[in-house]
């Protein structure tokens, strides 16, 4: 059999734009290798805008290190159709589409998931930018973009900061202090069951959990099922998920 791991070009062995934290698209081809050989499988890592790529070649086809899909969201979703079209993709371009904006958190929130208070602003003026401190009860905000991961185009600002440049839409939560502390949680479940669990912890000064941020991440061990619950909070039925959890400050 042969699958096809799905990297873009900010993440591709020898891309000119290769990103500085590729290097865990490294570690994940070196782990995942040996272990789908050994179940009599081929897994090949390929660009997902690689438009020489014939998909039906393969059985299937696994979403990895797509990492630059928030600056091309319509391009890459009408991609994994196409892909899903040809061979199996994992997880399902219905769910990724849901997945890869942001707003689904207000769905999780209308299923029960506790959620950091959130204010949602498709075009951030002057005024929205401002009112938000006082929506929220707030000095310290964190701006991120409603389409976006790594960090990109996010911001930590106190309320006498001058409004920085956010062409995109935006959501925006209270500064929880304890990312800083405690860091986040990170549960990964396979098929429903738990696999593994991480810690993320920013570097010090800084609030962002991203390796690329010099961050730092450990495996923990964790017997805490309730965790699973937020599983049961979305409307699909993923092949694999990972739940982020913060902890609120004590008042």
């Amino acid at each position: 059999m042969k699958i096809a791991y799905l990297s873009s070009q900010v993440t591709q062995p020898g891309s000119p734009i290769r990103r500085s934290d590729a290097f865990e698209h490294d570690y994940m081809m070196r782990a995942l290798r040996p272990e789908f050989s050994e179940r009599g499988m081929d897994i090949v890592d390929i660009c997902w805008d690689d438009s020489s790529v014939d998909w039906s070649n393969h059985d299937a086809a696994l979403i990895g290190t797509t990492w630059d899909y928030w600056d091309r969201q319509d391009e890459f979703l009408t991609t994994l159709e196409t892909i899903e079209a040809q061979t199996l993709l994992f997880n399902p371009a219905a769910l990724v589409r849901w997945n890869s904006d942001k707003v689904y958190l207000k769905d999780l929130a209308a299923r029960g998931a506790d959620l950091i208070p959130t204010l949602w602003v498709d075009e951030m003026t002057d005024g929205q930018y401002r009112s938000a401190f006082d929506a929220l009860g707030e000095t310290k905000l964190v701006f991120k973009r409603q389409v976006g991961a790594g960090a990109s185009g996010q911001h930590l600002l106190n309320s006498d900061d001058p409004a920085p440049r956010m062409p995109h839409p935006m959501m925006v939560q209270p500064f929880l202090s304890t990312i800083q502390t405690e860091g986040e949680l990170s549960f990964i479940f396979i098929d429903g069951e738990l696999s593994h669990a991480l810690i993320k912890r920013a570097k010090p000064g800084d609030y962002r959990i991203q390796s690329k941020r010099s961050s730092r991440a450990g495996r923990i061990w964790t017997q805490r099922a309730r965790y699973s619950a937020c599983l049961t909070k979305s409307r699909y039925t993923p092949g694999s998920i990972c739940c982020a959890i913060l902890t609120a400050p004590c008042s």
